[in-house]
């Protein structure tokens, strides 16, 4: 009697795979404003690339079963990449909608083809930005805006139009109703709550990594200051970034060596690694 066995996939088949089932997502996906992934162009260079990164990344990461958040997941490509390369579970939180269908596809795809393993990722869709903790941010949203402002002067106009102009603001309103409906347009949503990844006792995030490609405007302003507030110490913040692109790194935060991605849709990037100190 002949034993059932099931059919092994060296990681280098398993990836191939990725890159035929992302591409073919990608044909159905029209040009989303705002939404340039890194493999985009040239997604049989740039996914490798990014497949050595994220295993550097799961090197630092002092755990047998670590857990990744995608903050702006988009298609989910780097969710998967993440499971590949030995993230227990990987989460991701996307608002677009369209994206969110594709990485859904994406997912089933290659968890039928055995290419990551089954319910290793978990998708919401909706704001990265909590709703209770954008009061706390707001007035720094709203001078950082006014400091543009200051430097467009030779531009003409008021503030409360660059401001609707610059956040691509669809309805009315002042200045501080723009910044809160761009930080969570969709508060009804709440996908931390659906990933079940706030630990209801110290109100901190679950996850051991948080990765983030970040396109915000807001990303100094709001963003660093939510993950200092939501990361447990020792966690670790991953920031895709180019590799000029520099900002300032809360005291929270230690960094450590950089990981570089060369040969990317943005030329080299690199991933800044930060980890979170614990707080005395």
């Amino acid at each position: 009697m002949k034993m059932k066995t099931e059919s092994y996939k060296s990681p280098n088949q398993q990836l191939i795979q990725l890159i035929e089932i992302v591409g073919k997502e990608q044909s159905h996906l029209s040009r989303i404003p705002g939404w340039w992934p890194a493999y985009i162009d040239n997604p049989q260079i740039a996914i490798p690339q990014i497949y050595s990164g994220l295993t550097q990344l799961r090197q630092r990461v002092q755990k047998s079963t670590p857990t990744l958040l995608d903050c702006g997941s988009g298609d989910g490509t780097v969710l998967s990449i993440a499971a590949l390369v030995g993230f227990a579970h990987t989460y991701g939180i996307e608002l677009n909608h369209q994206l969110s269908c594709s990485a859904c596809r994406t997912e089933k795809a290659l968890e039928r083809q055995q290419v990551i393993p089954q319910g290793g990722n978990s998708l919401a869709e909706g704001s990265y930005y909590l709703s209770e903790f954008i009061p706390t941010v707001e007035q720094r949203c709203y001078d950082h805006l006014k400091d543009l402002f200051s430097a467009d002067q030779d531009e003409g106009g008021n503030f409360e139009s660059f401001v609707h102009q610059f956040l691509g603001s669809k309805r009315p309103g002042d200045a501080a109703t723009h910044i809160q409906r761009f930080l969570n347009p969709r508060p009804e949503l709440k996908p931390y709550s659906t990933l079940g990844i706030i630990d209801t006792q110290t109100a901190r995030l679950i996850t051991d990594v948080v990765y983030i490609y970040p396109s915000d405007p807001f990303f100094e302003t709001a963003f660093l200051p939510q993950a200092v507030q939501l990361m447990m110490p020792g966690a670790v913040l991953a920031v895709l970034s180019p590799e000029d692109d520099g900002f300032q790194t809360p005291s929270a935060f230690s960094q450590e060596p950089p990981i570089p991605f060369t040969h990317t849709s943005q030329g080299t990037l690199n991933l800044q690694v930060f980890r979170k100190r614990d707080m005395l």
